[in-house]
């Protein structure tokens, strides 16, 4: 439930979508833009039927290119679903945790009217999805997608791979995808989502109040700032040898 105050000129905006959620106003202060029109008001839980929900996320999820160092990977979520008897849709989008399915339709809703174009490559992985997987995973069982080692399977899903649809090609879209991340890392918290690996894994998002997050957030983010510290001194130092 969103629970809107108006203190002033300044407005804060309070979202309660898990049992135990972190209660955050938005930093940095949203746009004038971000919080008009039907944004918010569309996005009050008990408005929202579930196949809304679903055939928003999926018509974003659709519209996503998949493809990764291996190639084009389409066909391994295709796959999965016709092994388990499933359309696509309700493999992909149905396995993931309902209240974290709600937050993110929110969450790209607010991306939509701060001018922020983002798709989904990948939701909900069953074990056997996640051993198809390429690149960089966890084993099968063990990814937080929906894996039966650390969550309770199909409908438990809590994370989604997130990235940029800026630009026309491939290389204007993956030179977009910090412009993503970065609007999540600031404003996610309003959303109760969040990216647990700063320094790796970056389109992984996954509800704050997850283990995962738990367990990995603060130690990515000081990698994080001593990476960006340790940038910083070098730059500084060729500015002073140039002098």
């Amino acid at each position: 439930m969103f629970v809107l105050h108006r203190l002033g000129a300044s407005l804060i905006l309070g979202i309660v979508l898990f049992s135990f959620p972190a209660r955050a106003a938005l930093h940095p202060a949203p746009t004038s833009s971000f919080l008009d029109g039907l944004v918010w008001q569309l996005c009050i839980p008990q408005m929202l039927p579930d196949a809304v929900v679903e055939n928003y996320l999926f018509a974003i999820y659709e519209a996503t290119p998949k493809i990764d160092k291996t190639g084009d990977f389409t066909w391994k979520d295709a796959y999965a679903a016709q092994l388990v008897g499933m359309d696509r849709k309700t493999f992909v989008i149905g396995g993931v945790e309902a209240k974290f399915k709600r937050a993110l339709y929110c969450m790209f809703r607010a991306m939509e009217a701060n001018g922020i174009k983002a798709g989904i490559t990948s939701a909900f992985r069953n074990n056997f999805r996640q051993f198809i997987a390429g690149g960089q995973r966890n084993a099968p069982g063990e990814t937080y997608h929906g894996g039966d080692k650390v969550t309770l399977g199909y409908g438990y899903g809590i994370a989604v791979d997130i990235v940029s649809l800026h630009g026309s090609t491939r290389a204007e879209q993956l030179a977009s995808n910090p412009v993503v991340w970065k609007w999540i890392d600031r404003n996610g918290e309003l959303f109760g989502v969040g990216r647990p690996y700063l320094d790796r894994d970056a389109p992984h998002v996954t509800p704050r109040t997850s283990p995962e997050y738990a367990a990995h957030y603060l130690a990515s983010l000081r990698k994080a700032i001593l990476a960006a510290m340790t940038k910083t001194k070098k730059k500084n130092g060729r500015h002073t040898k140039r002098q």
